[in-house]
């Protein structure tokens, strides 16, 4: 049963990714970004090259092989992480369908999608157009229209003022809100930040304690909690966000608060017990900084 479960699991995940996707693109990303130094225009190590049709379709089953069994007992690439089952099962798919080209660099005069300025699409024409109040209810009656379905009948405003408390704060709606007040309210409530706080210091393994089996209170670690639910609450953009986690204290006149948010670094299990050394307990953010904030198309 686990022999059948490994050779149907690549094809199951592939399909849960979806038949939309490029694969042309997002295979040559991934093996751009993670094969192109040994086997690219400057070097072909194993006489295996990947940035040129021909020579990927000369090689394409030695290149799936590569990456499933490995080269004599090493797993490719040999440096960094090894592909995931999604991984593997994407360029398998790729050359199953004949390895489709797609050009990933842009063309001169065209920036990178990350740079073009942002603009506000036209809303979709829609057939029931009195149910619409704003854009954005265009765009979701036309994906519902889309479907075959109808929208749901409007919620009575104790409704609406019960879920905008709980999401917005996590706490019940005080008796006599008004809903067309609340939205602002909550959003400058302090128990905003310490709601959605929550996701974030979950993610970056925020912890009171050390964990292990001693668990040593952390007497100081709320500092950076605090800083976190004061960053939501004062609406910190995203860029200042994380550059004040990972080197908070290298910025010029670094001021205290953005030291304290260096604390994310700290965040991990720690042992104080006889015998480790400061090796043993010194932090390594790498494996949660790349989840937290990943480059588009890294592995």
């Amino acid at each position: 049963m686990l022999s059948l479960w490994r050779s149907f699991a690549p094809w199951l995940l592939a399909a849960s990714l979806g038949q939309g996707e490029d694969l042309g693109r997002d295979t040559l990303t991934l093996l751009r970004s993670r094969c192109g130094v040994c086997h690219g225009e400057k070097q072909q190590m194993g006489a295996l090259r990947l940035d040129r049709p021909e020579a990927v379709r000369a090689k394409a089953q030695r290149l799936v092989a590569v990456l499933t069994r490995g080269v004599n007992g090493r797993f490719m690439p040999p440096v960094g992480p090894r592909f995931t089952l999604c991984k593997v099962s994407l360029v398998r798919r790729w050359v199953d369908a004949g390895l489709p080209w797609a050009e990933v660099t842009t063309q001169a005069g065209q920036p990178h999608w990350a740079f073009r300025r942002i603009t506000r699409p036209p809303a979709p024409a829609v057939r029931d157009a009195a149910w619409v109040r704003n854009p954005i209810d265009a765009f979701i009656l036309a994906r519902l229209e889309k479907e075959g379905l109808a929208p749901a009948s409007a919620a009575p405003d104790t409704t609406l003022i019960r879920r905008l408390s709980l999401d917005l704060t996590g706490l019940p709606p005080a008796p006599g809100e008004r809903l067309e007040e609340l939205p602002a309210r909550l959003l400058d409530s302090p128990h905003f930040g310490e709601k959605w706080a929550r996701h974030w210091l979950d993610l970056a393994r925020y912890a009171d304690s050390d964990g292990y089996e001693q668990d040593s209170i952390r007497p100081h670690a709320w500092r950076y909690r605090d800083w976190v639910i004061e960053a939501l609450n004062r609406n910190m953009p995203f860029d200042q966000f994380p550059i004040a986690q990972v080197a908070g204290d290298l910025l010029p006149g670094a001021t205290v608060a953005q030291q304290t948010a260096t604390g994310f670094h700290r965040n991990k299990l720690t042992s104080r017990e006889g015998g480790s050394t400061s090796s043993s307990c010194a932090p390594n953010r790498s494996p949660t900084g790349r989840k937290r904030w990943p480059r588009r198309g890294s592995a």
